[in-house]
């Protein structure tokens, strides 16, 4: 979920936890941690994806799915869920916009787990694609 440098501020600082729960660990897209995630956001996104995509082709096309929904949706929508818990400042306008839109957030993450595990659960998808012949058959057709 993008926010505004206003909603990231007011997230890290609503408490140590959402700092702990919510800052990029990855020191190579963000090293000072969230004063470069507040301070260069698309960086932090740009590399966080990257990588996110270079460890999903690294996995057989029959894993993906299920790495998908283990290493990717999963951690989302706990994410999400811990920041629906988060006791926001009433009297603050922008933390209550930031609630309203955790919450929407929530939802859509669960409902992608939800559309994700059907599918896993189904088992690999059939492949289409003819596999190339073997060194014997080639030999054998000359």
């Amino acid at each position: 979920m993008t926010l505004s440098k206003k909603e990231a501020e007011t997230l890290f600082s609503a408490s140590p936890r959402a700092r702990g729960l919510f800052a990029n660990r990855n020191t190579s897209a963000c090293p000072r941690g969230v004063d470069d995630m507040i301070g260069q956001p698309v960086r932090a996104f740009v590399v966080q994806r990257a990588d996110e995509v270079a460890a999903l082709g690294a996995a057989p096309a029959d894993l993906r799915p299920h790495q998908f929904l283990e290493k990717s949706i999963r951690p989302m929508t706990d994410c999400a869920l811990a920041a629906t818990k988060i006791a926001w400042d009433e009297s603050d306008p922008v933390a209550q916009k930031l609630a309203v839109r955790l919450s929407k957030q929530r939802k859509r993450v669960e409902d992608w787990r939800i559309a994700l595990g059907g599918r896993v659960s189904k088992g690999p998808a059939a492949s289409h694609a003819l596999q190339p012949l073997t060194r014997i058959a080639r030999e054998a057709s000359r």
